[in-house]
């Protein structure tokens, strides 16, 4: 049985080999591997580790998470100033995809300033299990006025659509092979 508690520091490495395990696409190389973890984790559990979630087995490890950005703006300029440059450095043009993501979560950010990423490991993941963290996740953001959260989905992945529409999520945006859903929290 995992329980859902706030990440806590001692989580980072698991946190990181979690978001490596689920990718969508798998990352074979040190320098790929690296270049999703500053993209879709890092921020997260460096900048706004009181805005994440871990779901933890009996031995307190971490075997799902949801990470979450609150405030967009904060999000551009950290992310923007610290994260990019370094993916940049090692791929231009995963440097360039980042600043896409800033672009892309800015253009919904006036009614959806929160975004998240949410992942589990294969053998925990169940519905039961999205909703611990989904619920721990919308009930922390609405204790701190939360509006809205968007969540990047890619298209071939039915099960986390289909997961995040019954949620509650809205489609509100298509892009080359996913998906950008927002879900009220007023």
């Amino acid at each position: 049985m995992l329980t859902v508690r706030p990440y806590l520091i001692k989580d980072y490495s698991a946190v990181r080999q979690i978001c490596l395990d689920t990718a969508v696409f798998k990352r074979k190389t040190e320098v790929s591997k690296k270049i999703l973890v500053q993209t879709e984790c890092d921020y997260y559990a460096e900048c706004e580790p009181y805005n994440c979630f871990v779901a933890v087995d009996e031995n307190d490890v971490p075997k799902g998470y949801a990470l979450c950005c609150e405030n967009f703006s904060t999000f551009k300029q950290k992310f923007t100033q610290k994260y990019v440059p370094s993916i940049a450095q090692i791929s231009f043009f995963s440097g360039v995809t980042a600043k896409g993501y800033v672009a892309l979560y800015k253009m919904f950010a006036g009614y959806y300033p929160a975004h998240m990423h949410m992942h589990i490991l294969k053998e925990y993941d169940t519905d039961e299990l999205r909703d611990q963290l989904m619920d721990t996740l919308t009930e922390h953001l609405r204790s701190r006025d939360g509006r809205g959260l968007l969540v990047y989905v890619y298209e071939k992945d039915k099960d986390a659509l289909r997961y995040y529409e019954d949620y509650g999520f809205n489609i509100l945006r298509k892009t080359s092979g996913y998906k950008l859903l927002g879900l009220d929290l007023i």
